[in-house]
């Protein structure tokens, strides 16, 4: 669904048609677009307020009304971005949670980093002196890959001098001429 004009009474409407003939239990929203249209759904399901970056957000009356009343709960992927929307009133401290990542502390903490760094360039069959661009995500078309593949075209073709690419695998069911789009 596309959300550009969230507050469209069609767009509130399809969402609602969709939500009912789909018998969905609950909206997992993540961006402001996606947020404002679900909160035409309250009556139908729960609604969730997902929130992955820890920029801050300045508080507004509009983000008060979206935050507080247009979700049944927010779950952050951080104790500090779950702890800026409660400190700012975006969100209830009895409905906001935090689910944290897989990576303990001491993933990060190297005795030795140049050392886990040379290792790991020649596990990889990296030169010391190559570039490295590292993209950690899921390939898929949404996620602007392909931008960063078109800058890395144009560096190539400046003169830049190649380094080596590493893309974790894609997990989309996408093909990789779907993903180039």
């Amino acid at each position: 669904m596309v959300f550009d004009r969230p507050w469209k009474p069609s767009v509130m409407a399809g969402l609602r048609r969709f939500v009912r003939d789909n018998r969905i239990n609950v909206i997992d929203t993540h961006v402001t677009g996606d947020a404002k249209a679900a909160m035409a759904c309250l009556d139908l399901c729960a609604v969730v307020r997902s929130r992955h970056v820890d920029q801050p957000l300045k508080p507004s009356f509009a983000r008060r009304l979206q935050w507080r009343l247009g979700c049944d709960h927010v779950i952050t992927v951080a104790g500090t971005i779950r702890d800026h929307l409660v400190d700012i009133g975006l969100a209830a401290h009895e409905r906001a949670i935090w689910v944290g990542g897989w990576a303990q502390p001491a993933f990060f903490d190297h005795r030795d980093p140049m050392g886990a760094r040379t290792r790991l360039r020649h596990e990889l069959g990296v030169p010391p002196s190559a570039t490295v661009l590292l993209c950690v995500a899921m390939l898929r078309p949404d996620k602007g890959q392909h931008h960063l593949l078109g800058a890395v075209r144009l560096l190539l073709d400046r003169g830049v001098p190649a380094g080596r690419r590493l893309f974790s695998p894609t997990f989309s069911k996408r093909t990789p001429a779907e993903c180039r789009r």
